[in-house]
């Protein structure tokens, strides 16, 4: 003999319901279906003439101010389980030689001759991205990997200047 099968009152979709509530249970155990549940719930429960004001009033107030000093901290944001990223130490990654300094140039192929090319907003600003870009490569580097585990992070910062030299010697 099968149990008897009851309609969900959200979802509509027929389901057994559980023996010892089978009278009472109207809902599914579907997540969507058990947060309709709950808040029709509470919607009867604030429909209850004794329970209109349960949280209006002085004597409320003075009730919620207890049971705060009960459970000091119960509302605020658990701390994250997981530990605090390392520190970088980029310095190790740097290379022990610096690259010969070529000067910057510009452009001037299909131009008349003598004359110069427009400036570009912003173009004496270059030297105001050297400062940029180391914490522009570990952001770079930390972005690529997905987090900053040192081991992972000195790997891979390896293989992109290696790559980087590789790609300025095919230019020269």
């Amino acid at each position: 003999m099968s149990a008897p099968l009851s309609q969900c009152l959200h979802c509509r979709a027929a389901f057994v319901p559980c023996p010892t509530h089978r009278t009472t249970q109207q809902y599914c155990s579907k997540p969507e279906c058990r947060k309709a549940s709950k808040a029709a719930a509470q919607a009867r429960w604030r429909q209850q003439p004794q329970n209109q004001a349960y949280f209006r009033g002085p004597e409320h107030v003075e009730r919620v101010r207890r049971w705060r000093a009960r459970h000091p901290g119960y509302g605020r944001k658990k701390p994250s389980a997981r530990p605090p990223a390392p520190a970088l130490a980029l310095q190790d990654f740097a290379c022990p030689q610096a690259a010969p300094v070529e000067p910057l140039t510009t452009a001037t192929a299909g131009l008349p001759q003598g004359q110069k090319p427009a400036a570009s907003p912003g173009a004496d600003a270059l030297q105001d991205l050297a400062d940029l870009q180391v914490p522009l490569l570990a952001g770079v580097v930390s972005l690529l990997l997905g987090d900053a585990l040192q081991d992972r992070f000195a790997e891979l910062t390896r293989q992109l200047v290696d790559r980087g030299k590789r790609v300025l010697a095919a230019e020269r």
